[in-house]
């Protein structure tokens, strides 16, 4: 079946604050952000490391978004990168650990650039992988048990170089602590 998961995330007072909605109760939990975390999470820098190792760069059409005339580009990144930045997105003890790229049957990532400023304004992924159970797990199973994961995600980036008062919603203030994985 099909299963859509919406996690909302807040960074603020050293701490990374994410709800996540489990049959329909929200969740907090809250990570103690070391520098180590908090340059997992600079999601822009990530980016430019899969432009840097992609394997192909493709230039499309142009397009506008949010009223900026964007340079458009389709990007099949090193899929070894993006294992790794899942890896690094993961617990431990997830079992991500063990996977290896060929996980990856489809990855399509698409790029919107400002003209003007040439940062980024916009961008989407799909992403398709099939799991064997034993290549997280280590137990024996066959390529009938694989699982099929299907991810699309869009980011959309405003406001830079503005600065930004965030604050955390009420019931984040009893996230439960998680260790630092």
């Amino acid at each position: 079946g099909t299963q859509t998961e919406t996690i909302d995330e807040y960074l603020t007072g050293g701490y990374l604050y994410m709800k996540q909605n489990i049959t329909g109760t929200d969740y907090w939990k809250k990570i103690k952000v070391d520098e180590s975390r908090w340059n997992a999470e600079d999601q822009l820098a990530q980016q430019i490391v899969f432009l840097q190792t992609a394997t192909s760069i493709s230039r499309l059409d142009d397009e506008t978004v949010n009223g900026l005339d964007c340079y458009v580009f389709e990007i099949t990144p090193d899929m070894a990168e993006v294992l790794k930045w899942m890896q690094s997105q993961s617990p431990s003890g997830t079992g991500l650990q063990n996977l290896n790229p060929d996980v990856f049957k489809s990855t399509t990532l698409k790029m919107w650039i400002d003209k003007k400023s040439l940062f980024p304004q916009k961008e989407n992924i799909d992403l398709t992988m099939e799991i064997i159970p034993s290549d997280i797990t280590g137990t024996t199973t066959t390529p009938d048990d694989a699982i099929t994961l299907t991810m699309n995600g869009d980011i959309t980036y405003t406001d830079y170089n503005i600065p930004v008062t965030i604050e955390l919603p009420a019931a984040a203030q009893n996230a439960v602590e998680m260790p630092q994985p």
